[in-house]
């Protein structure tokens, strides 16, 4: 549905303009995170309700992604993230210890990327 700006099998949920604003980056530019992978300095910023790519060399949605790529993550390993630029989502559903959940979010990444033949920049 937000790959599709808001309409999901020929049903309007959102309206486009709605998902234009979840998906674009609403922090001023000089917001920063202190001790976080996020802010302008890492290549992410947030939406309304989402991490949202801003940089090729992003640290947080590092590898994998076009830029405008857009998605959430849990600490215990459930992920998704849509890339328009490419027409891609991906969901991943599991349950593993925080400490370890960076390995599967870029396997996810690489595997999904990699299987499809996509540049991941």
């Amino acid at each position: 549905m937000l790959l599709n700006g808001g309409e999901l099998d020929g049903v309007r949920i959102l309206a486009p303009e709605t998902v234009k604003l979840m998906t674009a980056d609403a922090l001023p530019h000089d917001v920063s995170f202190v001790g976080r992978s996020v802010g302008p300095d890492h290549g992410t910023t947030f939406g309304l309700g989402f991490a949202i790519r801003t940089s090729r060399t992003s640290s947080l949605s590092s590898p994998g992604g076009s830029v405008g790529s857009f998605g959430w993550s849990g600490v215990w390993g459930t992920e998704f993230w849509v890339d328009p630029a490419q027409k891609v989502i991906a969901v991943q559903m599991i349950q593993v210890a925080p400490e370890k959940v960076s390995d599967y979010f870029t396997a996810m990444r690489n595997l999904t990327y990699g299987a499809l033949n996509i540049s991941q920049h």
